[in-house]
C-alpha cells in the first residue's frame, strides 16, 4: 500500500504554471539515486474555473467559480436598502506611493501590464453591501506638490470617472519634478459617501539620474549617497529602516531552525527555478527585503558583507551581493565536524545607510 501524499491545500486550486512539486529520493547504503520529481495540479471541478482576486496584501488568491461565476474571496453580505446601510468602503489596490523618473508614462494599469515591474495606476477597490462593485463609479483629482513641500490648493482639473478617462485628464504631468496627489473617491446610489471618505496615492516624479548617480530622497540626483544631503534629502529622517527575511529552502520545513547538509558536500545559491531549486536541496535561497517605504532591495542584499561594508555603503563592492555570487564570498567549510553550526550572514543597507 502506498502513502497518502502530504499536499499543502486541496481546496483551492493551485496557480497557473505553479504547481505543487513532489521530490523523491533515495539514499540505500550510501548510494544516492537521481532524485525524480512529479507536478502535481490542484483543480477546480467540471464545468468550473479558476477565479483571481488580489488579497489584502496586493497579491493574488485564486479560488473556484460556483455554478461558474467568480463570487470572490471576499465577497460583500448583500443587505437591504434600510436605515442601516453602511457607507461603501474605498482601498488602494498595490503601494501608497510609486516613484518614477521624470517625463516617464504614467497610466493606468492593462490586464498584462498590472503583472509586471513598470509603474502603472492599480486604482482602489470599492465595495458597497447592497450595490457590491463600485468601481466603476470611482472619481479622480490631481494635486501637484512641488520639490520643497508646497502642495496646491486646487486640483488641476475637475473630477474625472477612473474606469472611462486617462491620468492626464487630471492634469497629471510627468515632466514636473515633485509629487502629485492622485485621490480617489467613491458613493453609493444613496449619494452615501465611502469610508474612508477618500484614498490618496503618492506619484513621485524624480530626477532620472545618468550612471553611478544617486537619486536621492529628494527627487533629485547627486555625485552619491553622501552628498544626497546637500542635494536637499530630508526624506531619510522620518523613513522606517529597510526590513530583511529570509526566504523558505527548498525541501526543508519552516519550522527547522537549521539547515541540514551533508559533510563534505556543496552548499550554494538555489538557481531561479523552484524545480532546480529542488533537485539541488539543500540549497540557500537568500533573502526577501523592503525600504523603509516599501522599495523591493532584494537585488542589494548582501551575503556575508565584513563590518566596513554595513559601516559605510561606499564600501561594498559588487560582488558581495546575493544577486550576483550567490553565497561564494561565505566561509563555508561542509568538511568541519558533524554537528558545527555554520553561520551565513544576509544584510541590507538601503540608499541612507
Amino acid at each position: 500500500m502506498g502513502e497518502v501524499l502530504n499536499i499543502p491545500r486541496t481546496d483551492r486550486p493551485t496557480p497557473p504554471s505553479r504547481p505543487y512539486v513532489v521530490r523523491y529520493s533515495l539514499d540505500s547504503f550510501g548510494a544516492n539515486a537521481e532524485p525524480v520529481l512529479r507536478l502535481v495540479h490542484v483543480d477546480c471541478g467540471q464545468d468550473e474555473r479558476i477565479c483571481e482576486e488580489e488579497n489584502e496584501e496586493g497579491g493574488t488568491e485564486y479560488n473556484c467559480s460556483a455554478e461558474g461565476l467568480c463570487i470572490g474571496l471576499q465577497l460583500s453580505v448583500q443587505g437591504d436598502d434600510s436605515g442601516n446601510r453602511q457607507r461603501p468602503t474605498i482601498k488602494l489596490k498595490g503601494k501608497q506611493e510609486v516613484e518614477i523618473d521624470e517625463g516617464e508614462t504614467y497610466q493606468k494599469c492593462s490586464e498584462s501590464k498590472s503583472r509586471t515591474d513598470t509603474p502603472c495606476e492599480r486604482g482602489v477597490k470599492a465595495e458597497d453591501s447592497v450595490q457590491g462593485d463600485l468601481s466603476g463609479g470611482v472619481h479622480v483629482q490631481c494635486f501637484y506638490e512641488t520639490l520643497s513641500g508646497e502642495k496646491e490648493d486646487r486640483a488641476r482639473a475637475d473630477p474625472i470617472l477612473f474606469a472611462s478617462a486617462d491620468l492626464s485628464s487630471c492634469g497629471l504631468d510627468t515632466k514636473e519634478l515633485g509629487t502629485w496627489h492622485i485621490v480617489f473617491k467613491v458613493t453609493n446610489n444613496e449619494g452615501m459617501p465611502s469610508d474612508p471618505e477618500s484614498v490618496t496615492r503618492k506619484l513621485r516624479v524624480a530626477e532620472e539620474c545618468s550612471d553611478g548617480m544617486a537619486s536621492c530622497g529628494s527627487g533629485l540626483c547627486a555625485q552619491d549617497v553622501v552628498q544626497c544631503g546637500d542635494a536637499g534629502d530630508s526624506a531619510s529622517e522620518d523613513l522606517s529602516p529597510p526590513s530583511i527575511q529570509l526566504r523558505k529552502v527548498p525541501g526543508i520545513p519552516e519550522t527547522s531552525s537549521f539547515v541540514p547538509v551533508p559533510r563534505f558536500s556543496t552548499y550554494k545559491a538555489c538557481p531561479a527555478s523552484e524545480v532546480e531549486a529542488l533537485l539541488q536541496a539543500p540549497c540557500e535561497p537568500g533573502a526577501s527585503a523592503l525600504s523603509g517605504d516599501e522599495d523591493d532591495l532584494t537585488s542589494q542584499v548582501l551575503a556575508c558583507p565584513p563590518q566596513e561594508c554595513l559601516d559605510n555603503l561606499e564600501a561594498c563592492t559588487m560582488d558581495l551581493k546575493f544577486s550576483v555570487s550567490g553565497i561564494s564570498g561565505c566561509e563555508i567549510d561542509t568538511s568541519a565536524e558533524v554537528g558545527a553550526v555554520l553561520p551565513i550572514t544576509l544584510a541590507v543597507v538601503d540608499s541612507y545607510g
